[in-house]
C-alpha cells in the first residue's frame, strides 16, 4: 500500500482575526497515519483542527494536502477540500426526520451529479460502510432515537461515507462508555490501516491515545510541545509535564 507524505503543516500560526491562540505547528502525516493531538485544555486543541479542516484561514504559515496548499486557489480549491477532508465534531447533528441510513448516504452527496441526487452505486457505498462501522442492524431506525454512542458511531459513518483522504476528529470518544469507546477505536485503526486514509483526532485519555495513535502531537503554552513518533514516550512524567501535574501523595 503506498504511504506518501499525505498532510505538512508549515509554521502555522492560527486565531482569530489578529488574536492569536496557537503558533509554531509544524509536523507531517503520512496516509495509513493515525496521530492522536493532546494538550490541556483551552490550549487550542479544536483551533488547530479547525485550521487542518479548511475552515480557519492561518494567520500565517501553510497547510498542504498532497502537497497542495488548502487556504489557496479560489471556489475550485474549497471544492476539493470538501471531497479531500471529512471533519467529525462533537456538535448535534440535525437528522431528527432520518433514518441511520439516510444520515450515511448524506456522505455521499459531494459525489453527487449536478441535480444533488445520489446514485445506486452510492447507495451501494453506504451499505458498505454501515457494515463496516457495525450499523446493520439499526440501519432502519430513526436516528433521533439512537443512544450518544450509536449516533457517534452513524457520524463516523456519515464522514467516511465521502471517501475522504483526511479525516479530522475532534473528542468522538467523549461520553462514551467502555464498549463503544473500545469498538470505535477499532473501526478507526482499521479504517486507517486498511484503507489509507489519515487521521488526525483530539483525545483527553492517554491510555486511549496509547492504544489507538501512530503520531502524537502535544501541544502546550500556546505552541507545539512536540510530534512523537509512537507513544512510548508518553510515559507519566511526560503526561505530568504536559499538564503541569503536581505529585500527589499516597498519605
Amino acid at each position: 500500500m503506498d504511504r506518501h507524505t499525505l498532510l505538512s503543516v508549515k509554521g502555522l500560526e492560527i486565531g482569530y482575526g489578529k488574536n492569536k491562540i496557537i503558533g509554531d505547528i509544524k509536523f507531517e502525516l503520512h496516509s495509513g497515519e493515525i496521530a492522536a493531538v493532546m494538550g490541556p485544555n483551552g490550549v487550542g486543541k479544536s483551533t488547530l483542527l479547525r485550521a487542518l479542516s479548511g475552515l480557519l484561514p492561518p494567520i500565517s504559515g501553510k497547510v498542504l494536502l498532497d502537497n497542495r496548499d488548502i487556504y489557496s486557489g479560489g471556489r475550485d480549491n474549497l471544492k476539493r477540500n470538501a471531497r479531500q477532508i471529512s471533519i467529525l465534531t462533537t456538535a448535534k447533528v440535525d437528522a431528527e426526520l432520518m433514518s441511520v441510513s439516510e444520515v450515511v448516504e448524506s456522505g455521499r452527496y459531494m459525489h453527487s451529479g449536478i441535480f444533488g441526487r445520489i446514485s445506486d452505486a452510492d447507495r451501494e457505498k453506504a451499505k458498505e460502510i454501515i457494515h463496516l462501522v457495525g450499523l446493520d442492524a439499526i440501519k432502519d431506525a430513526a436516528f433521533s432515537k439512537l443512544s450518544d454512542g450509536q449516533k457517534q458511531r452513524v457520524m463516523l459513518g456519515r464522514a467516511i461515507c465521502k471517501e475522504p483522504e483526511l479525516l479530522v476528529m475532534d473528542e468522538p470518544l467523549t461520553f462514551l462508555d467502555i464498549k463503544y469507546k473500545q469498538e470505535l477505536i477499532y473501526i478507526l485503526k482499521s479504517l486507517a490501516h486498511k484503507a489509507n486514509i489519515g487521521i488526525i483526532i483530539s483525545l483527553h485519555e492517554p491510555e486511549d491515545v496509547r492504544k489507538l495513535a501512530d503520531r502524537v502531537l502535544t501541544l502546550k503554552d500556546g505552541g507545539m510541545k512536540d510530534f512523537l513518533d509512537g507513544t512510548d514516550k508518553l510515559n507519566e512524567n511526560y503526561i505530568k509535564s504536559l499538564f503541569d501535574l503536581a505529585e500527589i501523595s499516597n498519605e
